[in-house]
């Protein structure tokens, strides 16, 4: 077996460098189907509460306004506090969205009945109990944190146009693959080539390739930790971009979200550690692919505050531009209608003018 191993080192580690590619590449393209059961809403009789067909329609109204690929999402009901999103909808199993319960809930009645009996999953990889919320917080806080989960329909259609965004970001779907296999691929050419050149021994050839390897996966992993400050600020701006009611609905998304977190601060355990005082996320849960562990480390991303600004100052971008743009029309409009009125004034002109003038030749005529 040892001798086996020693011989085909070299074969192995290409086997597990294109098999582990191959499979990241499958699972994060076609993860929507791997991991959407682990989102589903459950009732407490452990099956999944779907959408009504008014439910999916409306939440499909808004794909209207997509001149591509609106018909390449579907959509479910997830027991997260956030909306969230799987798939690429440029593919073939197209992308998939989980609408949460404040999607759902119009008022302080609906929260009652919709909010899931295990209480909410997946925050911060941690799951929020009703028995934590009640025990936690004051009445006044629960009534705070029910309201907080109340949406008016801007603010629904920008979290809708976030998660749509985020699925038509090439980058983080296809992109991120490609430098995964361009990493793990140079690091083994590169350990290949070296060792045959300087003709390691068995022992150093293995140290070689672990090191390279080792190096391939940091480089991968710092590469998604650098990216996601400037994925969130795209989703964003593209988010606004699709219309002045998603723009508008921006500011009350993150201003509630944040009052949400800063309930959420005194019911998490270590939750002064998680999130600060303003509610923003000072950590975050990275999860081990393939498993169900997780860990965590400092936030990467960009504050909810700052998302917040941004998108503040998006929406005035966006007011000022349709000012100018209906500045632009009155001004077209008032230069044609001078125009007008200079033509019907000349038009008035040259009439007198013809009518004096024939008067004149009248007059000069012999009788």
């Amino acid at each position: 077996m040892y001798r086996f191993l020693r011989e085909n080192s070299q074969f192995i580690a290409a086997t597990l460098v294109a098999g582990y590619v191959g499979t990241s590449v499958t699972y994060k393209i076609n993860k929507g189907d791997l991991l959407r059961e682990n989102y589903e809403f459950l009732t407490k009789k452990n099956t999944y509460l779907g959408l009504s067909i008014k439910e999916e329609e409306n939440a499909k109204k808004f794909l209207y306004r997509l001149n591509d690929y609106e018909k390449n999402y579907e959509f479910f009901r997830s027991n997260t506090l956030d909306f969230i999103s799987f798939g690429f909808n440029k593919t073939r199993n197209g992308a998939q969205i989980g609408l949460p319960l404040s999607y759902f809930a119009n008022s302080k009645s609906e929260i009652c009945e919709l909010i899931p009996e295990n209480g909410f999953e997946h925050f911060l990889g941690q799951t929020i109990s009703l028995e934590n919320l009640n025990q936690k917080l004051t009445s006044e806080q629960i009534e705070n944190f029910n309201n907080s989960l109340i949406l008016s329909q801007d603010a629904k259609l920008f979290a809708l146009a976030r998660e749509v965004a985020n699925t038509q970001n090439f980058f983080r779907s296809i992109i991120e693959n490609i430098i995964e296999f361009s990493c793990l691929f140079i690091a083994y050419w590169f350990s290949y080539v070296f060792s045959r050149g300087y003709k390691f021994q068995y022992l150093q050839r293995k140290r070689l390739y672990v090191f390279s390897g080792l190096t391939a996966l940091s480089i991968i992993f710092s590469s998604k930790l650098i990216t996601k400050k400037i994925l969130e600020e795209s989703n964003d701006s593209k988010a606004c971009q699709m219309g002045l009611d998603c723009c508008e609905g921006s500011i009350e998304f993150y201003d509630k979200e944040l009052e949400r977190n800063r309930l959420l601060r005194l019911v998490l355990p270590d939750g002064e550690k998680l999130i600060d005082s303003e509610g923003n996320i000072m950590k975050q849960s990275v999860h081990l692919p393939f498993t169900n562990y997780y860990f965590y480390m400092n936030n990467t991303g960009i504050k909810l505050t700052e998302r917040r600004e941004n998108c503040r100052k998006e929406l005035i971008k966006m007011i000022q531009k349709l000012s100018d743009q209906f500045d632009a029309e009155q001004t077209k409009k008032f230069q044609e209608s001078t125009e007008s009125i200079e033509e019907s004034t000349n038009n008035k002109e040259l009439k007198i003018f013809k009518a004096i003038r024939l008067q004149l030749e009248n007059l000069s005529r012999p009788k």
